[in-house]
C-alpha cells in the first residue's frame, strides 16, 4: 500500500493517528515530492482507518472519482495531515455518527474534503483553530487526540502549494484541502523549513 499508520486508541477514548515522526531530527519540516496516483493513496488510507472507526462506532465513508489522476505529494507528510484532520473529526463525532473523506478533480487541483457530523463549529471557534496546538473541547466520553494541531497541517498544505479551508456547520465540521497537480518546479520537489508558530492573539 501507499501508506502505513500508528494508532493510539484506549478502550476508544484516546485516538491519535499518525504516520510516524513529522519532524525530521533538527526539529524542522522537510518535504520530498513524488508522482502519486491519487486514488490509490487515500483509497488505502481510508481501508486501514476503517477498523479503528468501526470499533469507534464512526462509519468511514470514502468518495473517489472513478478516473484515477496523480499528483506530487510528500506521501508521510500528506499523510500525517490527514491523520491528524481525521483524528479532530474522529474526536469530535459522537458513536452512531458518520465521517466523509472526498477527493475530487477541480480543472488542475486536487480537493480533499473530510466532513463530519460531530459537533459544529462557530464563527469563534473557527478563528482559534490555528492557535498552536489549537484543541477543542472533547466529547463528554473522554475521547482526545495527542496530535500536533491544526497549524502545522496548514503548514504541510503550503509547502505542497496547496490552502486549507476550515467550514463551520450547524451541524458537523468540514476541511477542504485545495493541491496544486501540476508539477513542481526542481527547487520545489525536496522542501526544508522551519515550523512556522502562530502569533498569539
Amino acid at each position: 500500500g501507499y501508506v502505513s499508520f500508528r494508532v493510539t486508541a484506549h478502550k476508544g477514548q484516546r485516538v491519535h493517528i499518525t504516520m510516524g515522526e513529522t519532524l525530521d531530527d533538527s526539529g524542522e519540516l522537510t518535504l520530498r515530492r513524488e508522482k502519486t496516483e491519487l486514488c490509490g493513496y487515500f483509497g488505502d488510507l481510508c481501508e486501514q482507518l476503517e477498523p479503528l472507526c468501526t470499533e469507534l462506532g464512526v462509519s468511514l465513508r470514502e468518495k473517489l472519482p472513478a478516473r484515477q489522476f496523480y499528483g506530487w505529494i510528500d506521501r508521510k507528510r500528506l499523510g500525517s495531515a490527514i491523520c491528524e484532520l481525521l483524528s479532530n473529526a474522529l474526536k469530535y463525532t459522537p458513536c452512531g455518527g458518520s465521517i466523509l473523506l472526498e477527493l475530487t478533480r477541480h480543472e488542475q487541483n486536487a480537493v480533499i474534503t473530510i466532513a463530519d457530523s460531530g459537533e459544529g463549529m462557530d464563527g469563534e471557534t473557527l478563528a482559534e483553530a490555528f492557535s498552536k496546538f489549537g484543541r477543542f473541547s472533547p466529547l463528554d466520553d473522554g475521547r482526545r487526540g495527542a496530535g500536533f494541531g491544526l497549524p502545522l497541517v496548514r503548514q504541510i498544505i503550503q509547502l505542497h502549494g496547496g490552502t486549507l479551508l476550515l467550514q463551520g456547520r450547524a451541524e458537523g465540521a468540514a476541511v477542504s484541502i485545495l493541491l496544486p497537480l501540476s508539477a513542481p518546479g526542481k527547487e520545489q520537489l525536496s522542501l526544508h523549513s522551519p515550523v512556522l508558530v502562530p502569533e498569539d492573539g
